[in-house]
């Protein structure tokens, strides 16, 4: 279980499934060879696209706590200085 390992939940952005973070990016990081789709933006579950997968202490599924996790993450994101533009020089 999660929370008695003391990791991480993946919460995904597009949906209310939850899982361990460590498992759910594995997950994003495979695809169906028969068909080479990539599964990189979706939930294994119920396969809606989900563009971010936010690392979080608590599990959270749908609700006010879940939009404010959100809003949490994007924040921080923002904070990040962008590895691809040079600093300003892209």
């Amino acid at each position: 279980m999660v929370l008695a390992n003391g990791k991480q939940f993946g919460v995904l952005e597009g949906c209310d499934h939850t899982f361990c973070l460590k498992c759910i990016r594995g997950w994003r990081a495979t695809y169906d060879k028969r068909t080479s789709r990539h599964h990189f933006r979706t939930c294994p579950i119920c396969r809606r696209n989900s563009y971010m997968v936010i690392p979080s202490y608590y599990m959270v599924n749908s609700g006010a706590d879940k939009d404010a996790l959100v809003e949490e993450y994007k924040e921080a994101l923002r904070e990040l200085p962008c590895k691809y533009f040079e600093k300003g020089k892209g």
